[in-house]
């Protein structure tokens, strides 16, 4: 009667029930896995990069955007790549152009802060999104892909006395006292020095105001400004890319290649802002570089605007290129 009763419940377990895998069959399944793994990897690392990529250049738009503002208010005047002031010669930044467009409420800045324990902040739209939340240090970039050229140059200078914005420690309105810090991935097309009446450095279109005093504290900088009216092919003319803050003429590898391929130069990308607001991916192979990978003195920005022409045709960089 027993056996009886086990042979009728035996006939109703499904077929195979009680069967393992055998190690063989978990091996093949593990190496199925596996390569699977290896080619979904590659691609969800490409669709990352690009995702940063468009998202860098959204924010490219954005400064595109606010700096067209800024122009039509200030009388087609170009924002500076900085400014600082006659009142303290001693004084070689009070503001970067990142810090006017805050200080004057045409880009919101996440990460202000009145102390030097501000941290970059993901939400800036001066954080490219392949960067890393980090501060570069002072040191020269051996190379337009270097890894430090992926974190935030911090700024950090006296602001001026105006009423832009209320963001002060006493609320008032008024920066007198009050630093607006800020970490940014960007670089201008312009510099520290550019030009100067003698023309030794390289003409690009934002200026730094008043610039340098010179040893006996005699202007030798030109201080005007350009105008939006006096730029040429401002579809063709870089405004801001990929990079740390300005002085492209001092050490072209300030414009960085952070995103494709980060493991060469030739395969790496740099995104472009130009003048008449729209935004590109360019191979950072196609860009200025220097002549000597750690010397910043041999940056290509020093040829003359036709032999620059001749080996970089597009984009164009500087203002002796038309």
């Amino acid at each position: 009667m027993a056996a009886g009763s086990n042979d009728r419940f035996a006939a109703l377990r499904p077929r195979g029930a009680g069967r393992a895998f055998t190690l063989v069959e978990l091996l093949v399944v593990i190496a199925i896995i596996a390569v699977l793994i290896s080619i979904l990897l590659p691609a969800l690392g490409r669709v990352r990069r690009t995702a940063q990529t468009v998202a860098c250049l959204a924010n490219l738009r954005q400064i595109g955007m606010a700096s067209a503002q800024y122009t039509a208010e200030n009388k087609g005047y170009i924002v500076p790549a900085g400014y600082s002031t006659l009142l303290n010669p001693g004084v070689t930044q009070n503001e970067t152009w990142a810090q006017i467009l805050i200080a004057a409420r045409y880009l919101p800045n996440p990460g202000i802060s009145f102390n030097d324990s501000l941290k970059p902040h993901p939400r800036s739209v001066f954080f490219c999104p392949a960067g890393v939340l980090d501060e570069l240090n002072s040191a020269l970039p051996i190379s337009p892909i270097d890894g430090r050229l992926s974190r935030g140059r911090f700024q950090g200078g006296w602001t001026r006395t105006d009423s832009h914005t209320n963001a002060t420690p006493s609320g008032d309105g008024v920066l007198t006292t009050a630093r607006i810090y800020v970490h940014n991935w960007y670089y201008i097309n312009g510099s520290l020095n550019t030009p100067n009446i003698t023309g030794w450095t390289a003409p690009l279109p934002c200026k730094w105001i008043p610039g340098n005093l010179g040893s006996a504290g005699a202007p030798i900088w030109d201080w005007s400004l350009n105008r939006m009216s006096r730029l040429k092919r401002t579809s063709e003319l870089v405004f801001v890319a990929d990079g740390m803050v300005w002085q492209g003429d001092r050490d072209a590898n300030f414009i960085t290649g952070r995103h494709g391929d980060t493991r060469s130069v030739k395969t790496a990308q740099t995104n472009v802002l130009f003048f008449d607001g729209h935004a590109a991916t360019f191979p950072r192979n196609m860009l200025p570089q220097n002549t000597t990978p750690s010397n910043g003195n041999t940056s290509e920005f020093k040829l003359s605007g036709p032999a620059l022409t001749a080996k970089y045709p597009s984009p164009i960089w500087r203002t002796d290129q038309f």
